[in-house]
């Protein structure tokens, strides 16, 4: 469930460094708090969940689930997530507990499937025996 920023949300935002081309775009859910997002520049629609928690951000290093120097277009961002450094970040679904950080460009255009139905020779030189990549398949 998503709701409109309260003024003091946009507040706090804005003054810990935050901007947005309409606040009216921006949707985060009920129990959102402001206080672990900064120096971040939204764009477009986007709906933040809550930051509360440690996010694993590589084996034996957790971080406190935030949003960082970011521009974030038209993205949904799930709870506790760790979001840092990122150039731009756009038309993407992030879910819970990503960690992401020091990228230039994550951006989607268009449709996109990540390779997912995509049809691939499996070990048969002759063709005829194509499987379709899915997101779950190992290299198995």
């Amino acid at each position: 469930m998503y709701r409109q920023l309260s003024q003091a949300e946009i507040e706090i935002l804005e003054k810990q460094g935050c901007t947005a081309d309409n606040w009216k775009n921006i949707e985060v859910k009920i129990a959102f708090s402001a206080d672990n997002i900064r120096n971040v520049e939204f764009a477009g629609k986007v709906k933040l969940g809550t930051l509360e928690e440690l996010v694993l951000v590589e084996e034996g290093v957790s971080k406190l689930s935030s949003i960082q120097n970011c521009f974030i277009q038209n993205c949904t961002i799930g709870d506790n997530v760790y979001l840092a450094e990122i150039g731009t970040l756009s038309n993407y679904q992030i879910e819970e507990g990503v960690a992401i950080e020091n990228v230039g460009i994550l951006a989607v255009n268009g449709n996109t499937s990540f390779g997912n139905g995509y049809e691939i020779d499996v070990l048969n030189e002759g063709g005829g025996r194509e499987w379709p990549i899915f997101d779950m398949m190992s290299a198995q």
